[in-house]
């Protein structure tokens, strides 16, 4: 599995993210977050490595793979990436069940991507408005 890059690491593909193989166990699991997340940390591209990378099954670390994703919804290099990410994992955790953690951590996780998309729609918009002001503006001295 992966892409075939070059300097892939032991548990995920440094290049794409992808798992090489099923990780069953919790530990497995949890050291291939900390194998991507350690990439993320490296990398000016972390879109590329987000796109199709690994998510854990063990609700308490994708839990942790949100939090740790919560800065990328800042940073503007992989912004609609890791908002789809987020999307995934809060997906994944409404679908493990009813637990208060998990419920919780949903909520949070919810509340933190809202607000991320509703600054990205604020910018759009405000883009959006300077340019038809500019055109406005040219078309009036004209």
């Amino acid at each position: 599995m992966g892409c075939g890059a070059r300097g892939s690491g032991v548990f995920v593909c440094h290049h794409c993210g992808v798992a090489f193989a099923p990780l069953v166990d919790v530990e497995s699991q949890r050291q291939a977050l900390e194998e991507l997340h350690g990439q993320l940390a490296k990398t000016d591209a972390p879109a590329v490595l987000l796109k199709n990378a690994f998510l854990p099954d063990d609700p308490r670390l994708l839990i942790d793979a949100g939090l740790r994703l919560l800065p990328m919804l800042e940073n503007a290099a992989g912004q609609s990436v890791a908002a789809g990410r987020m999307r995934a994992i809060i997906i994944k955790l409404r679908l493990l069940g009813d637990d208060p953690t998990v419920a919780r951590a949903v909520a949070e996780l919810q509340a933190a991507l809202d607000s991320y998309e509703k600054s990205d729609n604020r910018t759009g918009i405000v883009i959006v408005s300077l340019a038809l002001g500019i055109v406005a503006l040219l078309l009036w001295k004209c």
